[in-house]
């Protein structure tokens, strides 16, 4: 399995957890997926109605760091700065 189906798997299974009604199926991640990074963890996010009513706004899913662990390279600058964050 490759990071991009590994990901994929754990934004599928929150977004199942969220109860949320989709407008269209959620299918996990793209090759175009849009993300940014907070202190806390890989943030994806979906445009207006991509998947969820307008009214709902941007469709985010947050990934903590802990959950990529074993997909992280090791030595990778996001490893470093996350060691950084927690001491």
């Amino acid at each position: 399995m490759n990071y991009t189906e590994i990901v994929s798997d754990i934004a599928t299974q929150k977004a199942n957890e969220m109860n949320i009604n989709f407008t269209t199926p959620y299918t996990g991640v793209t090759d175009t997926q849009k993300f940014y990074l907070t202190p806390e963890g890989l943030v994806l996010y979906y445009q207006v109605d991509e998947f969820t009513p307008a009214s709902s706004g941007l469709f985010r899913i947050t990934i903590l760091y802990n959950e990529l662990s074993n997909i992280l390279y090791p030595e990778s600058p996001l490893v470093r700065l996350i060691q950084t964050q927690f001491r």
